[in-house]
């Protein structure tokens, strides 16, 4: 598995744009950890909850992921409880960026930007900005997608697929 960044600047209209503190983060190196106090702790069915460090700030990011009873995963990424990523998975709609493009089913990502800051529902007008991702529709497949795009290191990560 190749680790990488998805560099979101070509999808963002003119007059907008990333916003730098968390595209660093995004673009900077990071690698799972393992929290035994998470990992020994009750996770709910179809839910997973992994801390991923940058290797040379160490700032510490949260990922959690969930499937829902119709099988559409989400997976976000929090740095101080806010939201810099998040994935979509097996969705059936479009989704609509607010530079006009519009983005296939089934996979996106979404990144915030300076004039459309909260990403997903968060937002009032519902709008964010996203890119297509490929991926196989299992939990496993779509963190790992998400992990790729985002420039995390899963070697040697315990995490549980429940």
């Amino acid at each position: 598995m190749t680790e990488g960044y998805f560099n979101p600047l070509p999808l963002i209209a003119h007059g907008d744009e990333a916003i730098p503190s968390i595209e660093n983060l995004i673009r900077a190196q990071k690698v799972a950890v393992t929290d035994t106090r998470r990992r020994n702790s009750f996770s709910p069915p179809n839910q997973v909850q992994l801390d991923v460090k940058t290797v040379l700030s160490g700032d510490i990011l949260r990922i959690h992921q969930s499937k829902d009873t119709i099988g559409l995963i989400t997976v976000t990424m929090f740095h101080n409880n806010e939201v810099v990523r998040q994935g979509h998975f097996n969705r059936k709609d479009w989704h609509h960026n607010p530079s006009g493009q519009n983005i296939p089913p089934p996979h996106h990502i979404h990144f915030p930007t300076l004039k459309f800051p909260r990403i997903g529902r968060a937002n009032r007008d519902g709008h964010s900005y996203a890119y297509q991702v490929d991926s196989d529709r299992d939990m496993t497949s779509t963190l790992k997608c998400f992990c790729i795009n985002n420039n995390i290191s899963l070697q040697n990560a315990q995490y549980r697929v429940i």
